[in-house]
């Protein structure tokens, strides 16, 4: 070879070397990396196939997960230290609302996800964006039915917690904002829409006890939201608490003969939330995919949580709609009151832990 063409190819390969180290050492040629964190279990498969999964394929954006049992001190911790491990965050209303009033979560322009009229009341808020309404429910196992019950099945929310008439276990979460007080005092007598007036008094807070007091031997608490499915699924229990999507998806895809009984059914918005140290540019872009009607609806594939717009509903599929919570009577039932729990949760917290450490 010609020593001017060795040059050539010398400084040729130069530049791919120096092109390639570069590649690897500047961000704008990486791969953009999406942090998302979310409740785990058969709600975040569902949120994989429907919407994870496509917005990588749309934007080329790589999601990383994880799955948190929303501890919001979690979320203030690591903001605090500036060593944020999440970009977007699925969480609870209350907690967006604490997390804009104390600062460590970003704020949205909620135009930015198409026209408000077009969402479920209630469901919009200035540092959380929802994409479905979820809703509190018991259930049971007609394969692992006490013998004690013999025909009888529970049907009210009063039976939940009538241990005499329908024996065994209960499982109930373990965090109180997750829709337990408001089951209590509604099998307790208290009418829906008086609730919050009643949970907020001393009277009502002793109310809530007595009655876990009444059942307290029967009562195993979980601390994942695995938990309760294989819990019903084992016979270690009789009733569990849990929501009617995790319920459905083990009925549709693992064959279980579980039976959801929706009176006294608590039901709220999961909202999306931003850390404030998170990448905020590249989260919007998420919300803006998963909050189009097609996108929402699409997850109702997969888990049967109503999409909050209403333009999204046309596309829910028929066998599907029987088990979201907009087709079932809502007077019998509450939305969780997030603006009561983000004035009170903290509080209520304490006590209850306070009950729950007590032998």
């Amino acid at each position: 070879m010609p020593m001017n063409r060795r040059r050539w190819a010398f400084r040729v390969a130069l530049t791919l070397v120096a092109f390639i180290s570069l590649g690897a050492s500047n961000p704008s040629f990486a791969q953009e990396t999406l942090r998302v964190m979310s409740f785990g279990g058969s709600y975040q498969d569902a949120q994989r196939v429907s919407q994870f999964k496509p917005f990588e394929e749309a934007t080329g954006i790589k999601i990383v997960e994880s799955t948190w049992f929303a501890d919001l001190g979690k979320v203030r911790a690591m903001v605090e230290a500036k060593n944020v491990t999440a970009d977007i965050i699925l969480g609870d209303v209350a907690h967006a609302i604490t997390g804009c009033n104390e600062g460590f979560l970003e704020r949205f322009d909620l135009s930015q996800f198409g026209d408000r009229k077009d969402y479920l009341p209630g469901t919009m808020w200035e540092c959380g964006i929802p994409t479905e309404l979820v809703s509190i429910l018991y259930a049971y196992n007609e394969e692992k039915i006490p013998a004690a019950w013999g025909t009888a099945r529970p049907t009210t929310i009063a039976d939940m917690f009538d241990t005499k008439k329908f024996p065994g276990k209960r499982a109930f979460s373990v965090r109180a904002l997750g829709g337990l007080p408001e089951k209590v005092l509604m099998a307790d007598g208290v009418p829906p829409s008086k609730i919050y007036d009643v949970l907020g008094t001393e009277e009502g807070m002793k109310r809530f006890f007595a009655k876990l007091d009444s059942i307290r031997d029967d009562i195993i608490f979980y601390t994942s939201n695995a938990q309760p499915i294989q819990l019903l699924s084992s016979g270690e229990v009789a009733i569990v608490q849990s929501s009617n999507g995790r319920i459905q998806a083990a009925v549709a895809n693992d064959k279980k003969k579980f039976v959801a009984v929706w009176d006294g059914q608590v039901y709220y918005p999961d909202v999306w939330m931003v850390p404030k140290g998170g990448n905020k540019a590249l989260a919007i872009k998420f919300l803006q995919f998963i909050t189009q009607p097609k996108t929402m609806a699409a997850l109702t594939t997969y888990i049967p949580y109503a999409p909050v717009r209403i333009s999204a509903q046309q596309y829910v599929s028929e066998p599907m709609k029987p088990y979201l919570t907009t087709s079932h009577d809502l007077g019998k039932g509450t939305l969780s009151n997030m603006t009561w729990w983000s004035e009170h949760e903290d509080e209520f917290n304490k006590r209850f832990q306070t009950w729950l450490a007590k032998k």
